[in-house]
């Protein structure tokens, strides 16, 4: 993970639960463990709504302010439309690992569809921690009104 200011760091700390989570359903999967899948992803839904919240309500608004740009508006677009395919997916997965014949083993095709998740999820992570995260710590502006947001929530 690129090294952030402070003020920034506290905004994108969420990461490493992101980070943790690829991890954690990787080892999963190998372990075909249908009931540890099952928690593992219960668990990841809460933590990724509260997370996908933080991004839209403080961090995109700010890279839009900040940064304006047509190439940055079109980042925060992306990011955003990936955010709900991601929490589409996360239901959908869960909604088959509660089936109870998930307990004993996990099938081939849920197998490809959260591994297909977590890249898709590690991809997306990670333009914003290289790209857009670096680009708002740079900028003084942006580090303002985080702080200040951050203090109010």
């Amino acid at each position: 993970m690129p090294k952030y200011s402070e003020a920034f760091l506290k905004a994108s700390k969420e990461h490493v639960i992101v980070n943790q989570y690829v991890s954690k359903l990787k080892a999963v999967l190998e372990s075909e463990d249908g009931i540890r899948l099952r928690q593992a992803v219960a668990t990841l839904e809460a933590d990724l709504t509260d997370h996908f919240n933080l991004e839209e309500r403080i961090l995109f608004p700010t890279a839009l302010l900040c940064l304006p740009s047509l190439e940055m508006a079109d980042r925060i677009l992306g990011l955003t439309r990936e955010h709900g395919v991601f929490e589409s997916d996360v239901q959908a997965i869960l909604h088959v690992v509660r089936s109870p014949e998930t307990d004993r083993a996990i099938p081939p095709e849920l197998k490809t569809r959260v591994q297909d998740f977590i890249d898709r999820l590690d991809a997306h992570a990670r333009i914003e921690m290289d790209d857009l995260f670096p680009k708002m710590d740079r900028d003084k502006r942006s580090l303002a009104v985080i702080r200040d947001l951050l203090t109010e929530t």
